[in-house]
């Protein structure tokens, strides 16, 4: 998770506008201007060799947030981040396997170029006014230095815009999903269950926390960190929880160390929300980014994410959330979460007919991978 902001705006509050920036990315801030343009990255490094951006060569300057998990797959390069400039040289963006957000100034094509990644799990914002343009990892910070109505990047996309007029040039997907249904046993969907969640872990330098409820997200994750072998440390709020699921868990789960907070009271839960107004980025629930029906602040779970997290970082140095956010969203047809976007009753053959429903980009998935990304 590290943070990035590109404007022309000339004579802001560099401290102010990179305020909450700096807190996705702890590790270093770079800045490069050029030609009245700023570019400023916040650091948090998690895989690979430690690599400062902006990267900037003679002809494009890219910002770069998230992981790219297929980087070695390009080159021998060091890090993901290093590997960025030949993956769009060499028009590879469609090959990315990751979660991330990029900005790149193409300088020789006079391009600017901002690409999400499937299912926008990395935020990306941008604005215009006249021949002023700012791309941010968050809105606020728009906001701040003058620009009135960010717009959230559409996940899967690859936008490019003129760097002269800021016409939208194009905005093709970055991914084209293979519709046909061909997990036909349970082996096979475990198969690649546990290769998504292991190449998520290869590489990392940092602990690994699982917020662990009851539910089939974590426990799956779980599951398949325990039988890899693998160390981590998981936490769960009893709350409301199945307490017979979480016991059964806690015995089966014997590489994790573990942490149960019986419930919040409400002063701590107070305490949290006055730490929410002056370190997160706010965010909302609705149907989509411009229909809003929630306040995310307001989100018991919000809450009781960002203690575990606090905690967790204060006593084991996590700086890596594996979270089964995306799975239930997209494949129940049971939970609505109140975003009058249902998935279908059924999920006929021919995915193509319905595709893409209702929480599948938007509705309960774009509002809770906000949630996260915010509040980590």
């Amino acid at each position: 998770m590290c943070s990035f902001l590109f404007t022309n705006q000339q004579d802001f509050d560099m401290n102010q506008a990179n305020y909450l920036l700096q807190k996705r990315g702890p590790d270093y801030t770079g800045i490069h201007t050029e030609n009245n343009y700023s570019y400023i990255h916040n650091l948090l490094s998690i895989t690979g060799d430690f690599f400062r951006q902006p990267l900037v060569t003679e002809s494009i300057i890219a910002l770069f947030n998230g992981e790219i998990y297929n980087y070695k797959e390009f080159g021998n390069f060091k890090n993901d981040s290093e590997s960025l400039v030949k993956i769009y040289q060499e028009e590879y963006l469609n090959r990315i396997d990751g979660e991330f957000a990029i900005f790149i100034h193409d300088k020789a094509n006079e391009k600017f170029i901002l690409v999400t990644d499937t299912f926008g799990t990395k935020p990306l914002y941008w604005a215009t006014d006249g021949d002023k343009i700012g791309v941010c990892s968050y809105p606020d910070p728009l906001k701040t230095i003058g620009f009135k109505n960010p717009t959230r990047c559409k996940p899967n996309t690859i936008l490019t815009l003129d760097s002269k007029t800021l016409s939208k040039l194009s905005e093709e997907t970055l991914y084209e999903f293979d519709l046909q249904q061909k997990k036909q046993t349970y082996t096979d969907w475990k198969l690649a269950f546990s290769k998504s969640v292991e190449k998520r872990i290869l590489g990392t330098r940092h602990n690994i926390l699982v917020p662990l409820s009851s539910g089939y997200d974590s426990g799956l994750i779980s599951a398949v960190l325990n039988e890899l072998d693998f160390d981590y440390v998981s936490y769960s709020i009893i709350g409301s929880e199945n307490k017979d699921v979480l016991n059964s868990r806690f015995e089966i789960n014997t590489n994790s160390r573990k942490e149960v907070i019986s419930s919040l009271d409400s002063s701590k839960k107070n305490e949290i929300k006055q730490l929410f107004s002056r370190n997160v980025q706010h965010f909302e629930y609705g149907p989509n980014p411009l229909e809003i029906t929630h306040d995310g602040f307001e989100d018991p779970g919000s809450i009781g994410l960002y203690s575990i997290l606090m905690d967790s970082l204060d006593k084991h140095e996590t700086r890596i959330v594996l979270s089964g956010q995306g799975s239930d969203e997209i494949m129940s047809n049971i939970q609505t979460y109140g975003f009058k976007t249902q998935n279908p009753g059924i999920f006929n053959e021919n995915l193509s007919k319905i595709f893409p429903w209702g929480n599948f980009y938007q509705g309960s998935q774009w509002s809770y991978l906000m949630k996260e990304e915010c509040i980590a």
